[in-house]
């Protein structure tokens, strides 16, 4: 597959990347709802970078109309990402819900999101599980390490919160996956955070 460049959208916060399978078909993007994040990681790559916009919701309707339009036949998906994509959920489940309204007969999509975690509430499981959203965690590992460099705006450590979102994917993800970030400081600690992951249940990635 060839990489396309970015979708210029109206929001400076939303853009699209997406994956060519053939000439002008598209098979899978990667949507970036929104710049924003509520945490403040040390290393965030973000920071200074992004400028906290989000997508609009026209520009949302706009993509997902053209996505499902574009779709011949077979399977088709769409990766929700950000800053932190639950900040905009509203916006993913108005994207999906467009997709399903346009979807073309033998066509099918799939979903999934990169989340830090720690905005996941009971309220968001109706939608995951019924439109079979799979969320990949995105951690540090044990606690005093996530703790260490995965802040709130206040300094504070958001592993408790990591936890509670956890739990609650759980209930209708039951096989969770996590991606494990390191640094040069945390790099000697790669064993003992991998471990950490997967006494929690997680699968590695």
């Amino acid at each position: 597959m060839k990489t396309t460049g970015l979708i210029p959208l109206e929001s400076a916060g939303g853009s699209c990347g997406v994956q060519l399978a053939d000439e002008g078909h598209i098979r899978y993007t990667t949507v970036h709802l929104t710049e924003e994040c509520n945490l403040a990681c040390t290393y965030c790559f973000g920071q200074g970078h992004m400028s906290g916009g989000q997508m609009s919701r026209q520009k949302a309707v706009d993509f997902a109309r053209w996505f499902a339009g574009q779709a011949r036949s077979g399977s088709y998906a769409v990766a929700f990402f950000g800053g932190e994509p639950f900040l905009s959920f509203s916006l993913m489940r108005l994207i999906i819900d467009t997709i399903e309204e346009h979807r073309k007969p033998g066509t099918y999509f799939s979903f999934s999101a990169t989340s830090n975690g720690t905005l996941i509430r009971d309220s968001h499981l109706e939608t995951l599980e019924r439109n079979r959203i799979s969320v990949m965690l995105s951690t540090d590992g044990d606690q005093e390490t996530h703790d260490r460099f995965r802040v709130d705006k206040r300094g504070r450590g958001s592993f408790a919160d990591f936890l509670k979102g956890y739990e609650h994917l759980r209930k209708v993800q039951p096989k969770v996956t996590a991606r494990l970030t390191f640094t040069p400081e945390t790099v000697g600690d790669l064993v003992r955070n991998h471990e950490a992951l997967l006494l929690k249940g997680t699968s590695k990635n």
